[in-house]
């Protein structure tokens, strides 16, 4: 395995023993800028969670310029604002990975013209709370902080930056705007109140 892999794993064992606890399941990858890694973050912790046996969805809430679809070669839509906007009866299936056991991946799906409003909107409370149900861990992978605030129904953030990746738990309530553990380099991990 790579160096890189067993910094995931590890990431994943620090998560397990100190932030998820049975309610817990829900994760939001996030970062004050574009660029720090936020969707290679998500995407490779939803890998390590799946190949533990955990049944794992991926949500890509980057609505704006979602890149999940292309890392994991699926369809960009339907997806999570064709579901939020109900334009789509039935519901959207998340994509099972074939490669990865026990992952699914739910891309953004079309842009649209009112993101925060989609993941602020009592349709994306509901989504939360069905996968909750129905999967082990959700990694959820957001905007950037400085152009998206809503609360993404995580109990569990994982804040990052370039390079660097080290990891820590303390309980606090870490607000959706920027802390100051955002600005250093680095993914600090956080249990939400």
């Amino acid at each position: 395995f790579s160096r890189q892999a067993d910094m995931f794993r590890q990431v994943r064992a620090q998560l397990m023993l100190n932030c998820l606890k049975k309610d817990q399941k829900i994760l939001a990858v996030v970062s004050p800028s574009a660029r720090d890694g936020r969707t290679y973050v998500a995407a490779n912790l939803a890998i390590v969670f799946a190949q533990l046996g955990k049944k794992t969805l991926l949500l890509d809430c980057h609505l704006q310029r979602p890149r999940q679809q292309d890392l994991f070669r699926i369809d960009a839509s339907p997806g999570i604002s064709t579901l939020l906007s109900g334009r789509v009866e039935g519901g959207v299936k998340p994509t099972p990975i074939e490669d990865i056991a026990n992952l699914g991946v739910l891309p953004a799906g079309a842009n649209p013209p009112n993101p925060d409003e989609l993941i602020a909107s009592e349709a994306y409370a509901r989504l939360c709370r069905k996968v909750r149900l129905t999967y082990d861990i959700v990694i959820v992978d957001t905007p950037p902080g400085s152009s998206s605030k809503p609360s993404w129904s995580a109990r569990v953030v994982v804040p990052c930056a370039r390079r660097k990746v080290s990891v820590t738990s303390e309980k606090a309530s870490l607000p959706a705007s920027s802390s100051s553990a955002q600005t250093k380099p680095g993914a600090v991990v956080r249990t939400v109140a």
